[in-house]
């Protein structure tokens, strides 16, 4: 098992792509603790925090298995964040995921609140529209919530942020084949 402080030593030296890949394979191949690796994201300064969360998001798009119990951990994790660099990178973590039912609801309202405000940057409210949108798409009644929001979106000043919400309204319109 690849142990978390390790991988923060190895990004605190090296923080390329090329490491990232190399950690990432090294924690499929060999295994990791989340809640410590959690743990040491906590207690280590920044910069390294940052590439902590940075990697973890790279392990997550290509892994994206974490059950209950660690979507659980992750969820409270992401509450305490504040820097706006790793919250770009929970919240693309998030996008990677299949939130569990027993989360999909705290998920989605804070992604709901964070996707018409300008307080956040672009990226965080881009992944955070993308997971609100893999969970309304099994739940008409949050997606047809989810378009309000969206539509609302039409004049923000972000064209990412529009050109984002109007295929994501499409694609709910499309999957519940409605108008």
């Amino acid at each position: 098992m690849i142990k978390a402080i390790e991988i923060a030593k190895s990004l605190e030296a090296d923080r390329s792509k090329a490491n990232v890949n190399r950690i990432v394979l090294e924690m499929a191949k060999h295994g990791y603790d989340f809640e410590d690796y959690l743990n040491i994201v906590e207690r280590t300064e920044l910069p390294v925090k940052w590439y902590l969360t940075w990697n973890l998001g790279h392990y997550l798009q290509e892994y994206s298995h974490l059950g209950l119990v660690k979507q659980r951990l992750f969820w409270n994790f992401s509450k305490q964040v504040e820097h706006e660099g790793m919250l770009r990178d929970i919240w693309r973590s998030w996008s990677f995921l299949v939130v569990h039912e027993e989360l999909e609801g705290d998920v989605f309202d804070r992604a709901m609140r964070i996707i018409p405000s300008q307080m956040h940057p672009v990226a965080v409210r881009v992944h955070a529209m993308k997971t609100a949108h893999n969970i309304a798409k099994n739940y008409l009644e949050i997606a047809e919530e989810l378009i309000m929001i969206l539509e609302d979106l039409d004049h923000d000043e972000s064209s990412g942020i529009r050109a984002r919400s109007k295929n994501i309204v499409k694609d709910l319109r499309k999957s519940f084949d409605y108008n």
